[in-house]
């Protein structure tokens, strides 16, 4: 269950909601909160919960079995609540929403790295970063390690380690000789290092650390009319929903502005090329303003890096200029 009845708090006469809020392997934390906690609190609760150092990357996304949304810091997850028409079927997920290239720092935090393990776990295996079955193998073995379980316990498990668009192709004793042969072939048997390297692996999908969005064009140049949309730290693709074939790609740069409406017919939109006579692509999709809002994070995150990039080459340029005087 998501969520469990309101009872009243000792003293105060304050009704507290009893909430469940999961993570992307399936396990959850249990946390009281009252209608005056917003998303901001909630998050920062579950943070020092788990212990997290690392947080900025990390969000709470309200899911459903069809929908799944990233949910604004000022909201409060009690009128959310009071929104799901199925309680037992609606949740909260904490999951990593950035990606970033260099993320070094961010995986020297054991709790950030493990979560974020997890996650490309999560989409391997549901076939979000689609992989051959020869990757596949690799990727199983370096889990075996990274999540601390005894080999011979593989055959119990054996969906949970390959990919499920593979599986098929490949008789169950076939996929687990394979594994285990290459699991005894790996160079470490260390768990924090075999989950970096499963995340390196991961890292090698073109699909790593996007977002993505299912639409509807509409756009007589799209076809078919059903697309998906996907956004990361370099800027838009569109797919074909069928098999993710890319159709376009359109970066930051190219793009010169974007939009979303919340009206009955959620329209997502944005104009890249020629800023005199621009190319504007239109999508109808229940994600509008959750596109718009993950576009706009990464701009603000890209140009805080450019900010403080030029800054430290400000204050090294000043530092050689004082060394040169001094030497004079």
């Amino acid at each position: 269950m998501a969520t469990g009845t309101g009872t009243g708090t000792a003293g105060t006469g304050t009704t507290k909601e009893i909430l469940k809020v999961k993570f992307i392997d399936g396990s959850s934390k249990t946390l009281a909160l009252d209608c005056n906690t917003t998303i901001e609190s909630f998050f920062r609760t579950i943070v020092e919960r788990i212990g997290l150092q690392k947080k900025d990357c990390f969000s709470l996304f309200e899911k459903n079995e069809d929908f799944e949304n990233y949910v604004d810091l000022n909201d409060k997850p009690t009128e959310i609540i009071k929104k799901w028409k199925n309680k037992d079927a609606n949740y909260f997920l904490f999951k990593k929403r950035v990606f970033l290239l260099e993320d070094e720092e961010e995986l020297q935090d054991p709790v950030a790295r493990e979560l974020i393990f997890k996650q490309a776990v999560y989409c391997v295996i549901t076939g979000e970063y689609p992989f051959p079955a020869e990757d596949a193998i690799r990727l199983a073995a370096y889990q075996i390690i990274a999540s601390d379980i005894a080999p011979r316990s593989l055959s119990n498990s054996l969906p949970n380690f390959v990919p499920q668009p593979v599986f098929s192709s490949r008789k169950p004793s076939e996929w687990e000789q394979l594994i285990l042969r290459q699991h005894e072939s790996l160079p470490t048997t260390v768990k924090e290092q075999a989950q970096l390297e499963y995340i390196k692996l991961a890292k090698n999908s073109p699909f790593y650390g996007m977002t993505f969005f299912a639409c509807k064009s509409l756009n007589s140049r799209i076809t078919p009319s059903k697309v998906i949309i996907g956004v990361n730290f370099e800027g838009i693709r569109i797919f074909k929903t069928k098999n993710k074939e890319l159709m376009s790609e359109h970066l930051y740069t190219d793009i010169s502005s974007w939009s979303s409406s919340a009206s009955s017919q959620p329209i997502f939109a944005f104009e890249f090329g020629n800023l005199i006579d621009p190319t504007r692509y239109s999508f109808e999709t229940k994600y509008a303003q959750a596109i718009a809002a993950t576009i706009q994070m990464y701009i603000d995150i890209l140009v805080k890096m450019l900010k403080n990039g030029d800054e430290e080459e400000q204050s090294e340029a000043s530092a050689t200029s004082e060394t040169t005087e001094g030497a004079q």
